[in-house]
């Protein structure tokens, strides 16, 4: 985690533009807008950024799931969002050529239910074709059958209650 990133005062004004046609546009205007947030970069920096948008989420990849959602407990307190945002847990679901630390879908969904402001358990599968066909193992791919059946457990537990 980023200790030295200065917290800038107000959000990009870009940012805020685009973000404000989204809201504008009856269209989109009911659609919630999400980011993910990569808590590797200097995060604190873009706190104001965060506050534009309705659910917020964050990634990181080369921990275990207990440093994850400690992590993420952390970041929640550092973004100091506001109570009427929610957030996306992004767990990792894939090998990669440099980390094999999948989180645990039971870990995230434990999280999850003590948490009143999370939303969704969104998966993050990662894909590298630049390297290789199969190098990296995600959901979809046999190397990773068990954990795909656990995120599929977990799914029929939050949708059916079981």
């Amino acid at each position: 985690l980023d200790e030295s990133a200065p917290i800038i005062p107000k959000p990009n004004t870009i940012l805020k533009n685009a973000v404000d046609i989204v809201r504008n546009n009856p269209i989109t205007a009911r659609v919630p807008i999400a980011t993910i947030i990569a808590i590797e970069g200097p995060y604190r920096a873009i706190r104001q950024g965060t506050s534009l948008f309705d659910w917020v989420g964050m990634d990181s990849y080369n921990v275990d799931s207990a440093t994850y959602i400690n992590q993420f407990i952390r970041f929640k307190s550092d973004m100091n969002l506001k109570s009427t945002q929610k957030i996306m847990l992004i767990p990792l679901c894939s090998t990669l050529t440099w980390s094999n630390q999948q989180h645990s879908a039971e870990a995230m969904y434990n999280y999850a239910v003590s948490d009143s402001s999370v939303v969704a358990i969104i998966p993050f599968i990662w894909r590298n074709p630049g390297i290789g066909a199969d190098v990296v193992a995600s959901l979809r791919e046999p190397a990773l059958a068990g954990l795909r059946a656990e995120y599929e457990a977990v799914g029929r537990r939050v949708k059916y209650g079981y």
